[in-house]
């Protein structure tokens, strides 16, 4: 195999890549790219793959000799950083090296036989929708992805695309972080990607790129020009988000800005942990908030517009509510409180149910001197 690129096309296209790759003692050929020439003589396609989903990506190279190899993956990636700006002539010497040149520099990296790289199947699939910013609305939920080993459904984001519509879900069964879109929606799709490939589709592709995704025989393949990502499906049932949604009657709402309310929730997050309940309360031009810890409890509040005040303070987890307020942005937010407690955030792209939580019952604790002991005695 010889191949002459431009160095910042095949590092873009490695790069790319990189975070699929995986050491594993078992099949250490899971940390390897496999780098193959394609019939037409001016380009090459690069695979990687993991247990769970893979990607292929080709880009244009000379075809000086055709052949296939596979590389470590993170090592060809930092050897084509440090080269400067030019061509990279790459060949393979032998069975089981192969040197990359750029100007005056060399590297020789050791091969692995391509023959035994287990090659992914990427299924012919219909586009079924496609959908820009993909990487934006994951974001907007993977925050809110549960990590309980006992409920596999909750660790999974949830895809559904019906009518003009395109949803995107995920919940620890306590929060739930939902962001939708506008879409052109060929046949409605109903899939649950596990999160890790979620994060990677995150990276890989990005918000200006126009998506087209498709499914077939349990797997999803995400695709653009020149480059696929295939996943396997999760086969778990899932909550029915819209049913869910549907039930929530506020009692009580407010207009505000998401970074005055992260403002007012980081001034109690000094005080308590992330995983302590915070009281909330949405009184007539403010939000009052209640955090308590075991030496020290504070208030503070920010300004918002309430057109319905609660007549009832509630508890809610710290961690998700900032975590979810970092995704709302700029502009105003809605927030809502339905007669059980459960909160509501949401603007036009995305939305965040929290579940309320039962407050701790912690008693500041106030320093005693000795005089002040013995004369308790």
């Amino acid at each position: 195999m010889y191949i002459k690129f431009e160095k910042g096309l095949g590092s873009s296209a490695v790069k790319r890549l990189t975070p699929v790759l995986r050491n594993h003692e078992a099949m250490p050929e899971l940390s390897g790219i496999l780098l193959e020439t394609n019939p037409d003589g001016f380009s090459v396609t690069a695979i990687a793959r993991n247990e769970l989903f893979s990607a292929e990506i080709q880009f244009p190279a000379l075809v000086l000799e055709p052949g296939s190899t596979v590389l470590n993956g993170s090592l060809l990636n930092k050897i084509l950083e440090l080269f400067g700006e030019g061509f990279v002539e790459m060949r393979t010497v032998g069975q089981e090296n192969a040197l990359l040149a750029c100007g005056r520099t060399e590297y020789t990296l050791a091969t692995r036989p391509a023959k035994k790289y287990p090659r992914p199947q990427f299924p012919q699939v219909e586009t079924a929708c496609r959908i820009a910013a993909l990487p934006h609305l994951l974001r907007c939920c993977l925050f809110a992805v549960g990590h309980d080993p006992q409920r596999p459904a909750y660790s999974r984001v949830k895809i559904d695309a019906q009518g003009t519509t395109l949803t995107l879900a995920a919940s620890d069964t306590f929060g739930l972080a939902v962001a939708g879109t506008q879409s052109d929606i060929i046949s409605p799709i109903h899939i649950l990607i596990p999160s890790e490939s979620a994060q990677y589709l995150a990276y890989a592709f990005s918000d200006k790129e126009n998506v087209h995704i498709g499914t077939a025989a349990g797997e999803a393949v995400f695709q653009v020009e020149g480059f696929r990502v295939c996943c396997i499906l999760g086969r778990e049932s899932y909550m029915d988000v819209p049913s869910l949604l549907r039930t929530f009657q506020p009692e009580s709402v407010a207009l505000v800005k998401p970074k005055d309310m992260s403002k007012g929730l980081s001034t109690l997050s000094s005080l308590s942990s992330a995983n302590c309940p915070v009281q909330i309360q949405i009184c007539q031009g403010y939000i009052a908030f209640d955090g308590k810890a075991m030496y020290a409890n504070g208030k503070t509040k920010c300004p918002a517009q309430a057109t319905a005040p609660m007549m009832k303070a509630n508890h809610y987890l710290l961690s998700p509510l900032s975590k979810a307020l970092a995704r709302f942005g700029e502009g105003q937010i809605q927030l809502s409180v339905a007669p059980n407690g459960m909160l509501r955030m949401q603007n036009n792209t995305m939305l965040f149910l929290l579940t309320p939580t039962r407050p701790i019952d912690i008693t500041v604790r106030a320093k005693t001197g000795k005089k002040g002991r013995k004369a308790a005695a």
